[in-house]
């Protein structure tokens, strides 16, 4: 699996996780790809998260991105 195809299998499951520690763990995951394909799913999430503990890995991981990935 590239790592296009990677990440799109961690929106694909971070638009469905129901449990809030594993789309914290997509969510880190993503921004430490460095994948532009990774903003989208990114920014869906946070626009439905209700939860701060998750908007704020939602946010930290969208500012990873901008940084230019993996820390």
């Amino acid at each position: 699996m590239g790592a296009k195809e990677y990440v799109h299998a961690l929106g694909e499951q971070l638009e469905v996780a129901t449990d809030a520690e594993l789309r914290i763990q997509l969510a880190q995951m993503l921004g430490a790809s460095g994948s532009d394909d990774a903003q989208p799913y990114l920014v869906d999430a946070m626009a439905e998260e209700t939860r701060e503990n998750v908007r704020d890995a939602l946010r930290a991981a969208l500012t990873q991105l901008a940084e230019g990935g993996a820390a």
